[in-house]
């Protein structure tokens, strides 16, 4: 592997480009957390890929850090990180207050969730606005750690290594690998964590499916009579998926909670007519304008198409009656969108998607794969997920 690492970075020391103008062209400036996304993939072996350990040690090598910086630079990772899982942990809880009644778990072993930010930060602000600050705590942290010299090293290093890395995983990722024509049973999506309300030793997964979490937790009347058909409610046995990364497997994981990213996109379903049991819903901040944007290929997850393409990009317009600037997400027309630099991609709310995560773990799933889950050391990781169990 070091071997192939080294390959990798001798073809790299080609002239860089000359960095665009255009903020849209630098993904520093469009994809906010891109250092921690760069930093804790797939870190621990065994890995499902390389790609990842071959940047980080391509990076070490161009900046010459020493052992100290390396392990300075991943706890900056480490802060951007946990600080990112707080304010997902907050937004759950948010929404968690103004719905249902809490339904209970019976777990092994309960204890109560101990989330704080670790960056400073707006504890009210909104999604976006926590994000960014975030995200220039980050910033700020590598200038004084690298110095002017080599933070524009870093700078120039991160433009090059997106690039190569968006057409990897464009053809790692390409849609051919789906059946076009039925529901799938297994797809390979991006993991990332969250802080269950239970706590950290609560074993269980986010989809982005509202209805699988209300069926899972009994709140039948939440689901729409046009949807009910298709989910079992109160769900008797639980919806539970199977995950898998290298030789590691966490089996029959109960889905207890919504996320990430979206509550309406069940990828593992296709769109009428071709799906077997339920209907892939597109929300309508996807459907302005088909002309100039593809539907979502089946197993892909809408926030992978927005972190990777740009996929529902969003603008400001101007609103008169209010006098203010709103943002919405819609389609951009063709000629807004430049070639090969994709604007930034959101979600169903309109946030900016800093990951292309398709499924949330908790930390005991996540310890079941293998991956360091302790507290400043969050692994991510691109998993295998058997969905054929869900509606």
């Amino acid at each position: 592997m070091l071997l192939l690492c080294l390959i990798g970075f001798v073809l790299s020391l080609a002239p860089l480009p000359s960095q665009s103008t255009d903020q849209a062209a630098d993904p520093w400036e469009t994809h906010p957390l891109l250092f921690s996304y760069l930093i804790f993939t797939e870190v621990s072996p065994p890995r499902s890929t390389e790609e990842y350990e071959c940047a980080r040690q391509e990076l070490y090598q161009t900046l010459s850090l020493s052992i100290a910086e390396i392990n300075q630079l991943v706890q900056i990772a480490a802060q951007e990180y946990d600080t990112f899982l707080w304010l997902k942990w907050r937004e759950a809880v948010s929404a968690t207050s103004v719905g249902n009644e809490r339904s209970e778990l019976v777990y092994s072993a309960p204890c109560e969730p101990k989330v704080a930010p670790v960056v400073p930060v707006d504890p009210t602000g909104d999604w976006d606005t926590v994000v960014w600050q975030i995200h220039q705590h980050t910033d700020r942290a590598l200038l004084q750690l690298l110095g002017k010299e080599r933070y524009t090293q870093f700078r120039e290093w991160v433009v090059v290594w997106w690039w190569k890395h968006h057409a990897w995983l464009q053809q790692w990722l390409r849609p051919e690998q789906f059946h076009p024509a039925a529901d799938i049973q297994v797809v390979r999506v991006f993991a990332t964590r969250y802080i269950p309300e239970a706590g950290e030793c609560a074993r269980e997964v986010a989809l982005p499916d509202r209805y699988i979490k209300f069926a899972n937790r009994g709140w039948c009347n939440n689901i729409p009579q046009e949807y009910r058909q298709y989910y079992r409610c109160p769900a008797n046995p639980l919806y539970t998926v199977d995950i898998h990364r290298s030789d590691r497997s966490a089996n029959n994981v109960p889905v207890w909670e919504v996320r990430p990213w979206n509550v309406d996109d069940n990828y593992w379903d296709n769109y009428p007519p071709s799906n077997s049991g339920a209907p892939r819903r597109t929300p309508e901040a996807f459907e302005d304008d088909q002309r100039c944007d593809r539907l979502l290929n089946l197993g892909e997850p809408e926030a992978q198409a927005a972190y990777i393409e740009g996929y529902n990009p969003r603008r400001e317009e101007y609103d008169p009656r209010r006098r203010i600037r709103r943002r919405i997400c819609v389609f951009a027309n063709c000629s807004e969108r430049p070639p090969k630099q994709p604007q930034q991609g959101c979600d169903q709310f309109c946030r900016r998607v800093s990951n292309p995560a398709g499924i949330d773990l908790s930390p005991v799933v996540a310890r079941e794969l293998g991956l360091r889950s302790e507290p400043g050391y969050r692994e991510n990781a691109w998993v295998t997920v058997v969905v054929e169990r869900l509606p």
